[in-house]
Order: structure tokens, then C-alpha cells, then sequence
């Protein structure tokens, strides 16, 4: 974040013209720090018109390879065309303590004008390593095997596509999915390039993944791809990620044992531990759909994570941070 607040002024005497654009742009900045939890659209969970808008507000993923081994994506979509404090607090923790990684914010809808004014988005954007892209999912499948997949059932139509980016997004390009709910508190980088997030001894999570492009990325990649289309059920919610990621696991590991499964049964893949095994932690999760538009006490876990790792989003938002 230095580069964005690098531009201070450092002279005493200050012309009438200069000290009137620079009122104008606090007073701008305290408008916006106020009122930064609205810099996003009312949108209904079934909503899927954005994805079909063809708005070049945004560079698109289609046309970038991304082919550094250190890249790290989020995904937005719903059809808000915006951020809240939570996901962007996600974002900048992931800059914050992944400096050298590249930083990569899909959107599946076109952000809105308003979002791309804010301030929100010209701090993030101005991070070096943050950078936002458009995804047009009807595209962005092409030449893969979901290309003749897309979901169509409108009760979780979100939710499905957001399972179904998160595992095309790491067979295309390989790296690290983070869902947007995730504080990350420590870096990836002593992660080898392919692991899984094991949070007991039954349940895997989807929620953050590190697929490379090298021979075992594509190989489990690749079979949660064949999984993805043959399990894919569109009336379920919240089942798909985790379900097709098991049953690919047990595909390439020894063993059919989630508890079983560790870098002896599963060579080549590691399994990071979850949040709740201290020192261990990389990121803690705060869950937004089940807390979301509640805004953290000052004396909170999450307000406290927030002004440690992601500090300008906390700043930004005040007492109105995670609303």
C-alpha cells in the first residue's frame, strides 16, 4: 500500500488553486471512508443477466495467461458489481502477506461505475500486486471440458457457478484459489505447489486450494474436471466443491479415507492444516454468508485481524467494517 500513500505533501506554502483541489479531494475521501459499505449494487441471489454484459470496464481474464507459478485468485459472482469490507479486506490480507504473488480479483458480472470510482477499488488497484479482471463465463469455458456444462437450475445458479470457476480457473492456469471470506495471516510460499486444506479428519476444504500447472496439478485437476461434470447436481447448495473434490482425491490417492489421506497415500500433494491448529494458521475464515451486513465490534477477532492484515479496508470502513 506505500505507493498509494506515498504522495504527501511535503511543503509548508501551498498555492490558493492547490489547497482547493486538495480540500476537495479529502472532503471526497471522507464521503467515500463514510459510505464505502454502499459502493456496491442490491442484486438478487438468481440474478444472472450481468454475466451476459459485454462491458470492457475491466482487462479480461481470457486474454492473459497468467503464467507465473505464483498467483493467487479470487472470485466475485454475484451481480453486486462491487466489494464489501469483507472481501476486500480478503484481498488486500492476501497482497499484504503474499508480496511477492500476483493478486488476481475475477469478476463474473461487470463492476459497476460506482464500485470503480470508489476509493476501495483505487486502493486495491493501485496495490502493485492486485490486479482485477472480467470473466465472461460462457468464454472463459471455452476449450475445456465444461464447455457444454453451465448451470441452469436458478435456486443456487450462484453458487454453482462459483463452484464451477474455482476448479476451471485452476485447470486453465494452475495456482491458488482463496475464497473471499478469507483473512490470510501468513504467506503461501512455504507451500509446495500442490495442497489441500484438510480441516478434520473428514472434511476437506474447498474454500482455498493450491493446484500448479506441472504434472500432479493437472492430473487432479483434470479429474475434478471429469467429476465435476458427472456428479453435478444443480439443486444442491454447498455440496458440489467439497463432494468433487473427495471423490477426485480418492481417485489419484492410495487410499478411499479422507482422514487417511496425507503426503504417504497422497504422494506429491500437501495437506495444510486448518485454521484451528495454531501456530499453523494461514488464514481464518469469517464465513459471510452466515454473518454478513453485521458490522465487527471494535473489540472483535475480526475487526482485530482486520486492522493487523488488512489495515487501509479497516481504516476505510471504521465502525461500519464488515457490514
Amino acid at each position: 500500500m506505500q505507493k498509494v500513500f506515498a504522495a504527501k505533501c511535503n511543503h509548508r506554502h501551498i498555492a490558493p488553486g492547490a489547497a482547493i483541489i486538495t480540500l476537495a479531494v479529502f472532503v471526497v475521501a471522507l464521503i467515500q471512508k463514510r459510505s464505502t459499505l454502499n459502493f456496491y449494487l442490491s442484486y438478487k441471489d438468481d440474478d444472472l443477466d450481468c454475466y451476459f454484459r459485454d462491458e470492457e470496464n475491466l482487462p479480461f481474464a481470457n486474454d492473459h495467461d497468467f503464467l507465473s507459478r505464483k498467483q493467487i485468485f479470487f472470485h466475485e459472482t454475484s451481480c453486486k458489481g462491487g466489494l464489501d469490507s469483507r472481501q476486500a479486506c480478503a484481498i488486500e490480507s492476501a497482497a499484504k502477506v503474499n508480496r511477492d504473488w500476483d493478486i488476481n480479483v475475477f469478476f463474473v458480472g461487470p463492476p459497476s461505475p460506482m464500485f470503480l470510482n470508489s476509493f476501495v477499488y483505487k486502493v486495491l488497484s493501485q496495490t502493485n500486486n492486485i490486479n482485477f479482471y472480467r470473466v465472461i463465463i460462457s468464454k472463459f469455458k471455452d476449450d475445456t471440458p465444461m464447455r457444454h456444462l453451465m448451470p441452469t437450475d436458478k435456486k443456487y445458479n450462484l453458487r454453482n457457478i462459483a463452484e464451477m470457476l474455482r476448479f476451471l480457473t485452476l485447470y486453465k492456469y494452475g495456482g491458488v484459489y482463496l475464497d473471499l471470506d478469507l483473512i490470510s495471516v501468513r504467506s503461501l510460499g512455504a507451500f509446495p505447489p500442490n495442497w489441500v486444506a484438510k480441516l478434520s479428519s473428514g472434511t476437506l476444504a474447498a474454500g482455498a486450494l493450491g493446484l500448479a500447472k506441472d504434472d500432479v496439478g493437472r492430473t487432479i485437476s483434470g479429474q475434478i474436471i471429469q467429476n465435476f461434470n458427472k456428479l453435478y447436481d444443480p439443486t444442491l447448495w454447498n455440496q458440489l466443491s467439497k463432494g468433487v473434490l473427495t471423490h477426485s482425491l480418492r481417485d489419484v490417492c492410495a487410499t478411499k479415507s479422507v482422514g487417511k489421506m496425507s503426503n504417504q497415500t497422497c504422494p506429491d500433494l500437501y495437506f495444510a492444516p486448518g485454521e484451528l491448529n495454531p501456530p499453523h494458521t494461514y488464514g481464518h475464515n469469517i464465513w459471510n454468508n452466515r454473518s454478513r451486513r453485521i458490522a465487527a465490534p471494535r473489540d472483535s477477532l475480526l475487526a482485530n485481524l482486520a486492522r493487523q492484515f488488512c489495515p487501509v479496508t479497516y481504516q476505510m470502513h471504521g465502525d461500519k467494517f464488515g457490514y
